[in-house]
């Protein structure tokens, strides 16, 4: 069985083992301070929710305390009450709903993982576009990506994806004259454009905002640099001339779990496999094997690093392949699911570098993980202990 090391920091003694302790609680201390700054600012939002057409609307705080019901004239039938009653049930429920996603997603997400492998800002920083002010509020970074956690105020009947990113001062035109300004052209970019999400469920990650803050992130790939610092450009898919920028200090970069492993899976169809070929499709392509000699765990992606064996050239293997087949699990023998809602269509694979024999596989993840939460990993049934 193959045992695993933990990439983190070593420990120490003495005095230096005192003060990483006061570090430590130090940093306790201002995660609690920022959590409750957090559900302050959420319990002084309002949240909004319509239903049958807009007839009956229902509003409540961050307390989860109904404040205001509004009732149309075409809404009230007395021969039909029950209906006017669920209706005001699915108004209140759905505001209830949206004001618990904003308390979990913003306390969990932004104050909890980001703190222990990224960086809250002490003060935002902040960029005026299209009539929004974006205030950047978080950074967390692995080896290929950064993430940028922001708000956006005048957020209401917004979607999340309305503003694009990228490290490129790139500019948008209209792809043709139908008039959608989601069809677009963008020149000059480096990395994207890059679309942001909503925090909290997957559900909900491009919903249109019912409030007057929009709580988003967007993941930016990292171009090797010397620099420590990158300037993020911003249009507006609803306004292809509006445009800003915001400089930003990269944090330090979130350390990964990594596991030792040697495993060999086989793979039905070669390297041409899909997650959804049929059995007709995988008899047309030979087998292929996938030698299997690392997992690497970070708060942004699960990387498979080994080498593949079959038709393809070098670097050939797709994520799919193999990442459905490499299972997370907690102590408590709950799995933990990373990815897109279980899916794997974000990430990159390739060769780890020009002259390596490795492929790296890595599957990007919407919801944050934490790597010390991890005690085994789970390929093809054989279970591989992180110590």
């Amino acid at each position: 069985m193959a045992k695993g090391y933990s990439a983190r920091r070593g420990f120490s003694n003495g005095s230096g083992q005192m003060l990483k302790q006061q570090q430590m609680q130090q940093q306790i201390m201002k995660m609690q301070e920022d959590m409750q700054k957090a559900q302050q600012e959420v319990e002084e939002k309002t949240f909004s929710a319509s239903v049958g057409g807009g007839v009956v609307s229902a509003e409540v705080n961050g307390k989860k305390e109904v404040t205001n019901i509004t009732i149309k004239p075409e809404a009230v039938d007395p021969e039909d009450v029950e209906m006017l009653q669920d209706l005001i049930i699915s108004a209140v429920n759905e505001a209830l709903r949206q004001a618990e996603e904003a308390m979990d997603g913003k306390t969990n997400e932004t104050n909890a993982l980001v703190q222990k492998y990224g960086e809250v800002l002490d003060e935002p920083l902040t960029a005026e576009i299209n009539g929004h002010t974006v205030s950047v509020k978080a950074l967390l970074r692995d080896k290929n990506t950064l993430r940028v956690l922001y708000d956006v105020d005048n957020a209401k009947g917004m979607e999340p994806n309305d503003l694009v990113w990228d490290t490129g001062a790139f500019y948008l035109r209209a792809a043709d004259n139908s008039g959608d300004k989601r069809l677009y052209i963008a020149s000059n970019a480096q990395v994207g454009p890059c679309y942001g999400y909503a925090i909290g469920s997957w559900a909900t990650r491009n919903a249109v905002s019912e409030g007057d803050v929009l709580s988003c992130y967007v993941d930016i790939p990292l171009t090797q640099t010397a620099t420590d610092t990158r300037t993020l450009y911003i249009c507006d898919l609803t306004n292809h001339k509006a445009s800003a920028h915001v400089k930003v200090m990269l944090p330090d970069m979130a350390e990964a779990v990594t596991l030792n492993v040697k495993k060999t899976i086989a793979l039905k169809g070669g390297h041409w496999f899909h997650y959804d070929m049929t059995e007709e499709e995988a008899e047309q392509y030979p087998d292929a094997t996938f030698d299997i000699e690392e997992v690497r765990i970070e708060p942004l992606a699960v990387s498979v690093i080994g080498k593949n064996h079959g038709s393809l050239p070098l670097g050939g293997t797709s994520r799919y392949d193999v990442q459905s087949r490499v299972k997370l699990f907690r102590a408590d023998g709950t799995e933990l699911t990373y990815g897109w809602d279980g899916e794997f269509y974000q990430g990159f694979y390739g060769r780890v570098s020009k002259y390596s024999g490795q492929s790296a596989l890595r599957v990007n993840t919407y919801n944050l993980i934490d790597p010390e939460a991890v005690a085994w990993v789970e390929i093809d049934g054989e279970r591989f202990e992180v110590e």
